[in-house]
């Protein structure tokens, strides 16, 4: 895990590997968030979305204010941590303060934990640490969106056991009572042999 900030530039960049992304050659296939600049040499297809609420932590100053009293300023003043995808961008109707990002819902569950900060996780994945009391979701009726996932992997020449990955995360994903979120955690493990994650 590596981050990032100094004295005269705050911001903080929470990473916990290097990017996973196709074009670095690290991997055949990716499951990854949208991305609108993805190379035209690597196809796509986009498989689910995830639903992002906004969410802080006990110890915040929005923490125990009822969704009401919340304003599109409050929100604008409190220090904002996001995903490094989608840095800069007005989610929600809100132009928020970016003040640290990273590529994954861990970092950011860790920088909102720390109680500096809001930012958007994924309901399913944040429902356990709501449920313990360590975190709260905030306005979600205004401040909510889907974040589409789609699979990426070189158009030229892709490998076997590439398209037939492919085929299958999209098959299962497909098929009728299906947990994407199974087929996900499967996928990694068969491209990440030897290795855990939640």
């Amino acid at each position: 895990m590596t981050a990032i900030a100094t004295q005269s530039d705050p911001f903080t960049m929470l990473s916990f590997s290097p990017a996973g992304h196709p074009r670095h050659g690290a991997y055949q296939i990716v499951l990854m968030p949208w991305m609108s600049r993805l190379p035209s040499h690597f196809r796509s297809q986009t498989i689910f979305s995830e639903v992002q609420k906004l969410y802080c932590a006990k110890g915040h100053p929005l923490f125990d204010i009822p969704d009401e009293r919340i304003t599109d300023a409050h929100l604008k003043a409190q220090p904002f941590a996001g995903r490094t995808y989608m840095t800069d961008e007005t989610i929600c109707g809100v132009t928020f303060s970016w003040s640290a990002a990273t590529p994954h819902m861990e970092g950011t569950l860790l920088l909102l934990l720390s109680g500096v900060y809001i930012g958007f996780l994924p309901d399913h994945y944040a429902e356990e640490s709501v449920h313990t009391g360590q975190l709260r979701v905030i306005a979600p009726e205004r401040m909510t969106f889907e974040d589409p996932f789609h699979i990426a992997y070189p158009r030229e020449r892709p490998s076997r056991a590439t398209e037939a990955l492919a085929r299958a995360i999209v098959a299962g994903v497909e098929a009728k009572g299906w947990c994407w979120a199974r087929t996900a955690r499967r996928a990694w493990a068969w491209l990440n042999p030897g290795k855990n994650r939640h």
